[in-house]
């Protein structure tokens, strides 16, 4: 029971992170910098202070959590840009693998926890794409927000159309409707 609600947890999380305003006149899943500086990408990963060289960064991942450093090193190589922060004893990576903007999170004894992969509609699964854009006609894919935890996926894709914007979940082949908004 535990697991589900944490999984629930992290997918409200992320819807919100997703989500940041209800105006849909203001919505924009663009990608320019200006969008990614204003607060639905983690600004960690595109603030000034971030070096091309991690070494500073995995060195504070080493001090917080040896285990999560080794998990962080092995999994995810090739990250760049990377971040890392503590909060409440949990340790928090931002980074970009393979030009993704990428949030790990590992718990307090180091155990991975979740996975959170911000990137354009364009790059989703074209299998998904098509599933989507064939139950949405006239719509165009914007963003998305992939979620792993516990073992779970879920994939939260905004759509626009000229008329609305919404977001769609697709989680164990199924797909909803989270929200909806006219312009």
């Amino acid at each position: 029971m535990k697991p589900c609600i944490n999984f629930c947890l992290v997918v409200i999380t992320a819807t919100i992170l997703s989500s940041p305003s209800a105006n849909a006149q203001e919505m924009s899943f663009n990608t320019s910098n200006e969008y990614r500086t204003s607060g639905l990408y983690p600004g960690a990963v595109y603030s000034n202070d971030v070096k091309k060289d991690n070494t500073a960064a995995l060195a504070r991942l080493k001090m917080y959590s040896p285990k999560a450093y080794k998990n962080f090193t092995r999994t995810f190589k090739g990250s760049t840009d990377v971040n890392v922060s503590q909060e409440n004893g949990e340790t928090y990576i931002y980074c970009r693998i393979d030009g993704v903007v990428t949030r790990i999170g590992y718990d307090k004894k180091g155990n991975w926890h979740h996975t959170i992969r911000y990137y354009d509609g364009s790059q989703l699964n074209p299998s998904m794409k098509n599933s989507i854009l064939s139950n949405y006609k006239g719509f165009e894919l914007k963003g998305v927000t992939e979620v792993s935890y516990a073992g779970e996926l879920a994939y939260f894709i905004s759509i626009e159309c000229m008329r609305s914007w919404k977001v769609i979940r697709i989680q164990n082949e199924a797909i909803d409707e989270m929200e909806s908004y006219q312009k």
